[in-house]
């Protein structure tokens, strides 16, 4: 099974959220985002990367990363 991921070509800046904080990171080119949501009112997507989740805006999305698939490992059946 695969599921669509984006493989960044050139860094951006995304927001970083832990907990109830924000900040600012570069995000280097060769990362891959795991989007879970689509754009909100601000137009900004959230996405997995790597243990964080991150807020990037739909256009920097589409401009400066590929969409991608990625295989998943299915789960066995018994």
């Amino acid at each position: 099974m695969s599921i669509s991921a984006y493989r960044i070509r050139n860094s951006i800046t995304a927001v970083i959220r832990r907990g109830s904080s924000e900040r600012f990171k570069n995000l280097d080119g060769g990362s891959i985002l795991f989007p879970v949501t689509g754009p909100n009112a601000a137009g900004m997507i959230e996405a997995r990367h790597e243990n964080d989740f991150v807020l990037i805006f739909q256009r920097d999305l589409h401009n400066a990363t590929e969409q991608i698939e990625v295989e998943v490992a299915g789960v066995a059946s018994f």
